[in-house]
């Protein structure tokens, strides 16, 4: 459900034209409505929302209404009189809902009568009718009543325009990004049908860390990894900082091919079908108090979702870039090696734990990393837990664990920590070991507790 902005109306029948007056205020309305039932708009409901608001503003001639400032308050909820112009969240938007309105009229609405357009270098947007080309159907040949038989070929052919490669590779790319996409729902609803969790004859409450991320007073949210961004680390060959991805400024590409790969990661949510197994997984363990629970994929939300929210984050900072804003608090930190493999840093490590996971040698014991961090949230109220691992395998099998609750109970009481009591937070670093067929087996072998 989107929220009502002040300037936001519906699109009800209030304020008078502010476009030319030979274009009707109802036709800007239905294709404004239309544009927003689209599959486009309602699978990026962000943009959806700045569209809405932008149009009812454009058409009811309120120009205050489409000033940046505007903008980030009543579209991006940023408080009033403290938005910083530093803050480009209206301008990245604005350039993704550019490309989207224009990928609209390219597909779905290429036959629509009218186009709409927000011209660089503000925010109102312009009508305008435009002439589509009506298809025919070819006429019949004649048939000669004279003289039957094969047609004489032309002495030579035109040659058949080579289809373009960057078309060929972007139509691959858009088969690839569906099927991943396919592939993830499959996987959700595999999870959350067909595989079993053991029920109890009495349901048991909640316990730790989930009984404090389940609360009835608060939305949580469970958000599984960006895909794109690991196949921009694969192009460019850069992470993406956390405060880029918040405005959605990527790396350049080295080529132009690939800088349109670029703009289609704006258009696309990928994410991880492992991933969305353990989302699953946790959402049907606790599915008696799931009310105000809501799955995503990082490419979906913004900065203000962790505000006031608990959130469950699943994958590295390196996949999932919002897990950066966490990095700081935590003792058992991601980082790469001189050989770019991911690793874990331990900042203080104490008694038999070593500087960094993995350690030379681990390999060859089919040994990978993850850990489990119960956190506060980035502000009061809401808190956050983090589960992602140096590998997708390792990654699944700190997912395994979470929800084994006799083995988690186990160790939060090794670490000092009531399962049952009042909220602690904590960190767990885990062992996964490999074997032969993808199969995992994990243990603790550090842990820290908090308060």
């Amino acid at each position: 459900m989107l929220l009502l902005a002040p300037c936001y109306d519906r699109l009800g029948m209030r304020g008078e034209a502010f476009a030319p007056e030979t274009l009707d205020i109802s036709e800007k309305r239905q294709l404004v409505r239309r544009i927003a039932e689209s599959n486009s708009f309602r699978r990026a409901p962000r943009q959806r929302e700045f569209l809405l608001y932008v149009a009812d503003c454009t058409i009811a001639n309120r120009l205050e209404g489409v000033r940046e400032q505007a903008i980030a308050e009543n579209v991006f909820h940023r408080d009033s009189g403290s938005y910083d112009l530093q803050d480009s969240i209206v301008r990245a938007e604005a350039r993704n809902l550019r490309r989207r309105l224009d990928l609209y009229f390219e597909t779905e609405g290429k036959h629509e009568p009218l186009a709409v357009s927000m011209p660089k270098g503000g925010y109102s947007l312009s009508f305008e009718r435009r002439s589509v080309p009506i298809e025919r159907e070819p006429a019949p040949a004649p048939v000669s009543a004279t003289k039957v038989g094969p047609a004489p070929l032309p002495s030579s052919l035109p040659a058949l325009s080579a289809e373009p490669r960057l078309a060929r590779s972007l139509r691959f790319y858009k088969f690839i990004c569906a099927l991943l996409f396919a592939s993830a729902l499959a996987a959700f609803f595999l999870a959350l049908h067909w595989r079993t969790v053991p029920a109890s004859p009495v349901a048991r409450p909640p316990a730790l860390p989930f009984s404090a991320l389940f609360d009835s007073a608060l939305d949580t949210y469970i958000v599984t990894s960006d895909s794109s961004v690991l196949e921009m680390l694969l192009l460019s060959g850069q992470r993406i900082a956390v405060n880029d991805y918040i405005v959605r400024s990527y790396p350049e590409m080295p080529d132009k091919s690939r800088a349109i790969f670029q703009d289609m990661f704006n258009r696309f949510n990928n994410t991880n079908a492992d991933e969305m197994s353990i989302a699953a997984l946790i959402m049907r363990s606790n599915a008696s108090v799931l009310s105000r629970t809501f799955l995503r994929s990082g490419h979906q939300l913004q900065l203000s979702d962790f505000k006031g929210h608990n959130v469950i984050l699943i994958g590295s900072p390196i996949s999932n870039p919002w897990a950066q804003l966490y990095t700081d608090r935590l003792n058992f930190q991601f980082d790469f090696n001189s050989e770019r493999a991911i690793t874990f840093h331990n900042k203080a490590p104490r008694r038999g734990e070593l500087p960094d996971y993995p350690a030379p040698g681990d390999d060859q014991h089919h040994w990978s990393y993850a850990h489990l961090v119960f956190l506060p949230g980035i502000s009061e109220p809401g808190s956050v837990l983090l589960i992602a691992g140096t590998t997708l395998g390792a990654t699944t099998a700190a997912g395994e664990f979470l929800l084994d609750r006799s083995r988690l109970e186990r160790e939060l009481k090794l670490a000092g920590i009531d399962p049952s009591g009042a909220p602690r937070y904590f960190e767990l670093l885990l062992r996964a070991t490999t074997f032969t067929g993808g199969a995992t087996q994990s243990e603790v072998i550090a842990r820290r507790a908090g308060k």
